[in-house]
């Protein structure tokens, strides 16, 4: 298996990794005004980040498979179907394919809610194949046998259309100094199969090689979960106790919501900071009654701030 291809993905890592360059453009973070505070914090022995809106600066400050609610969103969904000779019949044409795929979400989400499942997780996959066979079914789509490699290639072209993603300033000098001072780094991410590519992609390296621990990488697609369940810290902390973190509060989680990443972090014990470096992606969730009165440990405008900030708490070292 090549370095950051899962066995459950059909589709060529060079394939994503070129989907990615191709749609993505160099984006600045907005700034957003909030004062920083970085208090000392003592005993961090590893680094958790959030991705979208965190670790990369996000048009939709999140996984953005759910739609955006955009006028555009469904010529950039016709855009796709062409690009696989797929276009729409021409009795079809005020067919909305768009409102088919967030309808395949929504009755995924009742299906999941019915198992007891409180915040679900989808698999974009099988969104876009089911999204395919009732566009197929419904006469708007000729019927045409698509293959695994193909329902994904359409599913992440789709993803990188509505929600293209650029690498937040000095991410990778961030990373290697944090890797080079012994810390532990992981993440923990609302995200897809094509997700963890982005650093490949964008960033030149994959996540290990960054100095990522692949077991410390929890991926909400993989567990039919996301955040704000707390259960993909649970994956995270049974992984990290391999490595010798005895208490959830040796790690720092970093994230962009309040709810979604310092609320879910602190509910499983992990330190947390409120990253709010860029007003795309900043959620301060003040209508929600689980984050009033909640407090990061820290709250970040930059994160090329973190290295030093962590040197001089006389933190831990990581084990091997």
């Amino acid at each position: 298996m090549r370095e950051s291809q899962a066995n459950d993905i059909a589709l060529e890592r060079r394939r994503i990794v070129q989907c990615w360059r191709k749609a993505s453009f160099p984006a600045s973070p907005i700034p957003t005004g909030v004062t920083e505070r970085r208090d000392p914090l003592d005993g961090i022995r590893g680094v958790i980040f959030d991705l979208y809106g965190t670790l990369f600066v996000s048009a939709a400050g999140d996984i953005g498979h759910a739609g955006t609610d955009g006028a555009d969103d469904e010529d950039r969904f016709r855009n796709v179907l062409r690009q696989y000779r797929l276009p729409l019949v021409s009795d079809a044409t005020d067919y909305s394919g768009v409102a088919v795929w967030r309808d395949c979400i929504h009755r995924a989400h009742a299906a999941a809610h019915a198992r007891g499942i409180a915040h679900p997780e989808i698999d974009i996959r099988d969104i876009c194949r089911e999204t395919i066979s009732i566009m197929q079914h419904d006469g708007a789509l000729k019927n045409e046998t698509i293959d695994a490699a193909t329902i994904e290639s359409m599913a992440l072209d789709y993803e990188a259309a509505v929600n293209p993603v650029w690498p937040m300033p000095e991410v990778r000098s961030v990373l290697s100094a944090l890797n080079k001072r012994g810390l532990l780094m992981g993440i923990v991410s609302n995200a897809q199969f094509f997700t963890p590519f982005l650093f490949d992609a964008l960033i030149g390296q994959s996540t290990q090689r960054l100095g990522f621990k692949p077991e410390l990488c929890v991926w909400s697609y993989r567990l039919g979960e996301a955040k704000p369940s707390v259960r993909l810290f649970e994956c995270l902390l049974a992984n990290a106790a391999t490595h010798g973190i005895r208490r959830p509060a040796e790690l720092l989680y970093v994230g962009n919501d309040m709810l979604n990443d310092v609320y879910t972090a602190r509910q499983a014990g992990l330190r947390t900071a409120l990253f709010a470096g860029d007003r795309r992606s900043l959620r301060m969730r003040r209508d929600d009654a689980r984050c009033r009165g909640l407090q990061p440990d820290a709250i970040l405008a930059n994160l090329a701030a973190i290295p030093d900030w962590l040197a001089q708490q006389g933190q831990g070292q990581a084990s091997a």
